[in-house]
């Protein structure tokens, strides 16, 4: 639903300086949640490149894990989550196009990297590599 309001303060002997409304619906109606029609997120991540900590390739990651790979893209805002040869990560959110993330332990071999939001998950660019 929706209201429409009058506000009286205009005209002659108003004051129309007020700076603040307040509103109260007591409406008998179906409470209903309202959704953000733009959510965090809105769009899958995308993978655009990857690198260690130090900035080389992130490749020759140690098969015990531990190691920090920072994975630069797009709409990372928002992330629930993120797999490493689908074996969930720790990582930090650094801005909507920066993810640092922990490597977890893994077999010699290349791994897919998924990075995962409310709207699905990144389908392009997600490969690391362990020796």
């Amino acid at each position: 639903g929706f209201a429409n309001y009058s506000w009286p303060g205009y005209g002659a002997g108003g004051t129309g300086d007020a700076r603040m409304v307040a509103l109260q619906f007591l409406g008998k109606g179906k409470l209903s949640p309202i959704l953000h029609p733009y959510p965090v997120g809105g769009a899958v991540p995308n993978i655009t490149a990857k690198t260690n900590s130090v900035g080389g390739a992130a490749t020759g990651l140690a098969e015990a894990g531990g190691e920090v790979v920072v994975v630069y893209g797009d709409h990372f805002s928002g992330t629930t989550g993120v797999t490493i040869g689908g074996t969930s990560c720790k990582f930090v959110v650094v801005s909507d196009s920066r993810l640092d993330v922990v490597t977890p332990a893994h077999a010699s071999g290349t791994a897919a990297l998924i990075v995962t939001n409310a709207t699905g998950a990144s389908t392009t660019g997600g490969t690391v590599a362990f020796t």
